[in-house]
């Protein structure tokens, strides 16, 4: 065998394991990449899980009552900004452990319910099935230098079935700092008691 033939095949040996080291060395890393990936999945999912757990345990319970007397209102409030906000008012009564709860810690989610009898149209001795009904409620909140105020509402009016419906949902930054607010209906009932949901936004 030839000097030539022995430079070959060494360098032949050589190069096939640099190769064989190569993809070793490729399959590593991307093992290390796709670990990685599912650590920060899991930990995104925990997070999550943590800061809207509960949040969206407590919505699934209100949407599952069912009161055909009473017009049921889920607020559903997200707090992107960097603020804590305090209750400092609200149309319904609340006793100072409930208004404490009902305070929005900053990058939190909160959820509010709120009822109003309902009058229903079909009730004995209401020959026209008239309906005239107004649901408004307002909560306020404060922080240092930020004031949110909401104003949730529903009016319904008609007879004999044909009534019309109309929502309000309003917020507005009235504060120093200014924080931007976001409303919107997310779900309603367009039959009695008319339950109906409200998404805000503040970023």
């Amino acid at each position: 065998m030839s000097n030539d033939d022995i430079d070959y095949f060494s360098y032949d040996s050589s190069s096939e394991n640099y190769h064989e080291h190569g993809q070793s060395l490729t399959s590593h890393i991307h093992e290390d990449q796709r670990l990685s990936d599912e650590k920060e999945r899991q930990e995104e999912e925990r997070i999550y899980n943590e800061t809207y757990g509960p949040f969206n345990r407590q919505v699934e319970r209100w949407r599952t009552t069912n009161d055909p007397n009473t017009t049921f209102c889920i607020v559903k409030i997200i707090n992107n900004t960097a603020h804590d906000f305090k209750l400092t008012q609200i149309s319904r009564r609340t006793t100072d452990a409930e208004r404490h709860a009902l305070n929005i810690p900053s990058k939190m989610p909160k959820a509010l319910l709120l009822t109003y009898k309902y009058d229903n149209p079909y009730r004995p001795g209401n020959k026209e099935n008239t309906l005239k009904t107004k649901f408004e409620h307002f909560v306020n909140y404060a922080g240092e230098t930020t004031e949110i105020k909401i104003d949730i509402g529903l009016t319904v009016t008609g007879y004999r079935g044909a009534y019309r419906y109309q929502h309000l949902h309003n917020v507005v930054s009235t504060g120093k700092t200014h924080v931007r607010c976001k409303s919107e209906i997310t779900y309603w009932n367009d039959r009695g008691p008319y339950d109906f949901e409200v998404l805000i936004t503040l970023d």
